[in-house]
C-alpha cells in the first residue's frame, strides 16, 4: 500500500472537520470551504502540504503547523 502523503493528510482532516472543495481559479493550491457558508474563510492547500486561511489566496494566513499538529495527534 502506498504511503499517504502530507498533502492527502491534510485533505482528509479537512474534509473530517466538514469542509468541502471548491472550485479554485488558483493552480497553486486546491481551496476548500465550509458548506453552504458563503462568507467563511477558504483554506488553501498547497502540493506539500501547506496550509493557508482567509478570503483569497494572497491575502491569506499560514496555519501549517496548526493543522501538522493536529494531523500528528491522529
Amino acid at each position: 500500500m502506498k504511503k499517504q502523503t502530507v498533502r492527502e493528510k491534510v485533505i482528509d482532516y479537512l474534509i473530517e472537520k466538514g469542509l468541502v472543495e471548491i472550485e479554485s481559479k488558483s493552480k497553486k493550491y486546491r481551496t476548500f470551504m465550509k458548506k453552504n457558508d458563503v462568507n467563511a474563510y477558504h483554506y488553501f492547500v498547497g502540493k506539500k502540504g501547506a496550509v493557508r486561511v482567509g478570503k483569497c489566496s494572497s491575502k491569506s494566513i499560514s496555519i501549517t503547523r496548526k493543522i501538522h499538529e493536529h494531523i500528528k495527534e491522529r
